[in-house]
């Protein structure tokens, strides 16, 4: 019955990925697409702000909300002001992503099967 949810040990998603995401909102939201639109939808290295890694981004700076270290404040606008871009320019962002936020994403039920993290 393809009614029933897998279960978690099979590793298949049950949420909406990133991927999925950002092919709604580009090709989804194209009636009309032209040859040179086609590839910047393809190639698109943007983060939806409806992703897993932004509601996670989101979460951190409300968490840290209160927080007075100059030197974390400074790191947290940057965090605030990303643009969910994943091109090189913002590889600093990744890097901090995977370090720092990993107890965060460890509370989203989606990571709950990754014994790595």
């Amino acid at each position: 019955d393809v009614s029933k949810p897998l279960p978690g040990w099979t590793g298949i998603e049950t949420h909406q990925t990133n991927r999925a995401l950002r092919a709604l909102e580009t090709f989804g939201a194209d009636s009309s697409i032209s040859r040179d639109e086609f590839f910047n939808y393809k190639y698109d290295t943007q983060y939806s702000t409806n992703s897993v890694i932004a509601k996670v981004r989101d979460r951190y700076i409300q968490d840290m909300a209160n927080e007075k270290d100059p030197k974390l404040i400074s790191a947290l606008n940057l965090i605030r002001n990303w643009d969910l871009s994943a091109d090189s320019i913002y590889l600093f962002i990744q890097i901090i992503f995977l370090f720092f936020f990993i107890p965060i994403v460890k509370s989203f039920p989606i990571f709950q099967f990754f014994s790595f993290l």
